[in-house]
C-alpha cells in the first residue's frame, strides 16, 4: 500500500477495530448489562425511542432495524418500516402519513438547532445543553410518547409498535448470529454441536438481560446511575473478553476461543485495509480535482498528503499507548487531552496547522476540508471537490 497516505481509515483505525473484532459475533449476547449496558443490544425499551441530544429525533432509527446509509437510504428505510406497520394492521396509512410529517418536522427543528449551535463556543454549548436539561427539553424522552401526546398514536398503537419492532430486531439479530456461527463451522473453528450450544447460551443471556431491563426501566435517572456504578465497581476494570463466558460455560476451550479471536482479527484487518485503499483513492482524486480547478497547487497537494500521513502516524502511536489501558486510565487520559486542548488538527479545523504555517490560506483549507471530509458524509467525493473549488 502507498505509504505516503494512510489517513482516515489507516492502521490506527484498524488497530482500534482489532481490539474488539474477535468478539464481534459474541459481544451483544455473551454478557449481561454492565456499566456499558445502559445501551443494550436490543434497544426496544424507552431508550430506543428517545430523541437526539439536542432535542431533535434520532430519525427513523427510533423505529429500529436501521441500516447505515445516506439520506435517500434513510428515507427509503423509513417508508418501508411504516409500510410494514400498515400492512401488519398496527397503524393506518393516515397515521403513517402523520408520523412521517411529525418526524420531518422534528428533523427540521434539529437542523435549525444545529445551525444555532455550530457557531457557539464549547462553553456556550455546554451551558445551552445544561439549560435544556434543567428545563426538561433535552430530548431524553420516549419518542413514541411524544406522538401519543401529540395525538398521532394511541398508547395501544405505541405499545404494539414497540413490541413488533422488538420482535423483528430479535429475529434479525438471531439470523445474523447464526450466519456468523455457520461461517465458524464451515471454517472448522467450531462444531455444529457447539453452534447449537452457543445459540442456547445466547438465548439465556438475552432472557437475563430482559429481566434486568424490566428491573431498571422504572428506576429514576439517579437510581439507574447508582445501579450501574455499583455494577461497574463490582466488575474488573480490565476490558472484558466477550467470549470468556463461553469458555467458563464449557462450550469453548481457551484454545478455540483464541483461534476464533485470531480469525476475526484477520478478517477485520483485511476489510479495513480494503476500505483504506478505497479511501486513499478517493482522497487522491479529490485533491487532484482541486489542483485541476486551480484551488490548490500540486506542491500544496503533496504537503497536504504528508500532513495527513503525519497525523495518522500520531494516531497510530496513540492507539499503541492506550490499547492496554484500563477503562479508568483511558477515561483519565482523554479527559486530560480534552482539558489541555493542545492537539493540532481538530475535528472542527482539521487543517488548521497548515493554515498556521502558511501552507494553505484559510479559504483553501476550507475548500480542502469540504472536499475531503464534509463531501464524504454526503456521498459525493467529486461533487464535493467541485463545490469546494467553486466557493
Amino acid at each position: 500500500m502507498n505509504q505516503k497516505l494512510k489517513v482516515i481509515l489507516g492502521s490506527a483505525l484498524i488497530g482500534g477495530m482489532l481490539l474488539t473484532a474477535g468478539g464481534a459475533v459474541f459481544a451483544d449476547s455473551s454478557t449481561t448489562a454492565s456499566s456499558g449496558a445502559e445501551k443494550p443490544a436490543i434497544q426496544t425499551d424507552d431508550k430506543m425511542m428517545r430523541s437526539g441530544r439536542g432535542g431533535g429525533p434520532m430519525g427513523i432509527g427510533m423505529l429500529g432495524l436501521m441500516e447505515p446509509g445516506g439520506k435517500a437510504e434513510v428515507k427509503d428505510n423509513m417508508e418501508d418500516i411504516l409500510k410494514t406497520l400498515v400492512e401488519q394492521g398496527i397503524i393506518t396509512q393516515e397515521t403513517a402519513d402523520k408520523m412521517t410529517a411529525y418526524m420531518e418536522e422534528k428533523a427540521s427543528e434539529r437542523k435549525a438547532e444545529m445551525e444555532k449551535l455550530k457557531d457557539m463556543t464549547e462553553d456556550e454549548r455546554k451551558a445551552y445543553f445544561e439549560q435544556k436539561k434543567a428545563s426538561g427539553t433535552d430530548g431524553k424522552k420516549d419518542f413514541m410518547s411524544e406522538m401519543v401526546e401529540a395525538g398521532i398514536l394511541t398508547q395501544e398503537q405505541a405499545d404494539s409498535i414497540k413490541a413488533y419492532l422488538e420482535e423483528q430486531a430479535q429475529a434479525k439479530r438471531e439470523a445474523q448470529q447464526k450466519e456468523r456461527l455457520d461461517n465458524l463451522v464451515s471454517q472448522g473453528l467450531i462444531t455444529q454441536d457447539q453452534e447449537e450450544k452457543i445459540m442456547e447460551y445466547y438465548k439465556t443471556q438475552e432472557e437475563e438481560r430482559k429481566a434486568e431491563m424490566e428491573k431498571i426501566k422504572n428506576m429514576t435517572e439517579d437510581e439507574r446511575k447508582a445501579y450501574f456504578e455499583q455494577k461497574k465497581e463490582s466488575n474488573s476494570t480490565a476490558k472484558p473478553d466477550p467470549m470468556q463466558g463461553l469458555v467458563e460455560a464449557g462450550i469453548l476451550t481457551q484454545d478455540e476461543a483464541d483461534a476464533i479471536n485470531e480469525y476475526y482479527q484477520q478478517q477485520m484487518k483485511a476489510k479495513m485495509e480494503e476500505a483504506q485503499a478505497k479511501r486513499q483513492e478517493e482522497i487522491e482524486s479529490q485533491l487532484d480535482s482541486l489542483v485541476s480547478a486551480g484551488t490548490i497547487t500540486q506542491e500544496q497537494k503533496e504537503k497536504i498528503l504528508a500532513y495527513l500521513n503525519e497525523q495518522e502516524e500520531a494516531r497510530q502511536a496513540e492507539m499503541e499507548k492506550i490499547k492496554n489501558m484500563t477503562e479508568d486510565e483511558r477515561k483519565a487520559y482523554f479527559e486530560e487531552k480534552k482539558n489541555s486542548k493542545s492537539e493540532k488538527g481538530t475535528v472542527a479545523d482539521p487543517l488548521q496547522e497548515l493554515v498556521d504555517n502558511g501552507t494553505l490560506t484559510q479559504e483553501q483549507a476550507d475548500a480542502v476540508a469540504k472536499a475531503l471530509f464534509q463531501a464524504r458524509r454526503g456521498g459525493g467525493s467529486q461533487q464535493g471537490a467541485e463545490k469546494g473549488s467553486d466557493e
